[in-house]
């Protein structure tokens, strides 16, 4: 039993007894604590969003009326959130990386590096801006998703209707998403010009073959292709480009394990990088007061953000 307790006591005295313990759980309460507050504010701003409160410009909008670039970063912010559902948090975000930009831009100036005290934020922002951009959904993407469902609802139309006008504005009725604005322009522009013209400019403009084949298909129902024939041309392609969304989602299913693991490698070599820093005075004196450790910390980071990003370019589905 003595040689038990002698053992543990040394083992404290190795990892700096009672102090290493009592940062640590310092450091998780301050953690908690911030969590907490921040979903308590999450569950505010969605009461407010609810109430049409965020109609009201927030400081971050204000800010953004007298410099240009705040105002890019906010409406990049804001399109992006509000893209995914959650655009009553933008101006939380915002605040987000700024406040995280000045703990780098800190951090760096307490080392005395001040170069990177201004690179490092800079390159932080410019991280999370091309990480807006990479996670976007094509509108191309989205179109090509959406279409096996309209292609649905436009069968059902051709059965009533036999006018393409009609067929069309019927259709943009039952669909949602990208494609009912699309198809809604169509119908508003066949009623001034040719509807042959219309779908003939609106087939050439996507890259895309599933689009340009539905418009082509509506094309040859004006010229001499019977309404039973069109019909039959669209449920087939409702049928191949539902089994190509298919295999492309199954894809991204496939990679989610692996990508899981690479998500937790990243943050268990962040923690363990931050909290070696912080409770290691060599290590500390190594990553920023040699030239090799600077090397060292920064390929280091550059690395977990380029696993973060490849991570994601993997879960996008491509056109």
């Amino acid at each position: 039993m003595e040689q038990l307790l002698a053992m543990l006591n040394q083992t404290w005295k190795a990892v700096g007894e009672w102090q290493f313990v009592s940062d640590v759980l310092a450091l998780t309460l301050l953690g908690f604590t911030c969590f907490y507050l921040l979903v308590l504010l999450f569950e505010r701003r969605k009461r407010e969003y609810m109430l049409k409160m965020h109609l009201k410009r927030n400081p971050a909008q204000k800010l953004g009326d007298r410099f240009k670039s705040v105002e890019k970063f906010y409406r990049e912010i804001d399109e992006f959130l509000t893209e995914k559902g959650h655009g009553n948090v933008a101006d939380i975000f915002f605040y987000g990386v700024v406040i995280v930009s000045l703990v780098i831009f800190v951090a760096m100036l307490f080392t005395g590096q001040i170069v990177l005290a201004v690179g490092y934020p800079l390159a932080f922002i410019w991280f999370i801006r091309k990480m807006f951009r990479i996670s976007r959904k094509d509108p191309v993407v989205e179109m090509e998703e959406e279409m096996p469902a309209m292609i649905d609802n436009m069968i059902r139309v051709f059965t009533k209707y036999s006018d393409i006008r009609t067929i069309v504005y019927e259709t943009s009725l039952m669909t949602e998403g990208k494609l009912q604005a699309e198809l809604d322009f169509l119908s508003r522009q066949m009623n001034s010009k040719n509807p042959r013209v219309v779908l003939e400019e609106w087939s050439e403009k996507y890259n895309s073959v599933w689009l340009n084949s539905f418009g082509f298909t509506l094309i040859g129902y004006l010229d001499d292709t019977s309404k039973e024939e069109t019909i039959q041309n669209l449920r087939h392609l409702r049928n191949i480009l539902e089994k190509e969304n298919t295999a492309k989602k199954d894809a991204i299913k496939q990679r989610k394990p692996s990508l899981i693991i690479n998500y937790s490698l990243a943050v268990i070599a962040v923690v363990l990088g931050i909290m070696n820093i912080i409770f290691n005075p060599i290590a500390f004196d190594f990553f920023f007061h040699t030239y090799l450790g600077l090397f060292c910390f920064t390929a280091g980071f550059g690395f977990v953000l380029g696993t973060i990003y490849m991570n994601i370019r993997m879960m996008k589905i491509e056109k």
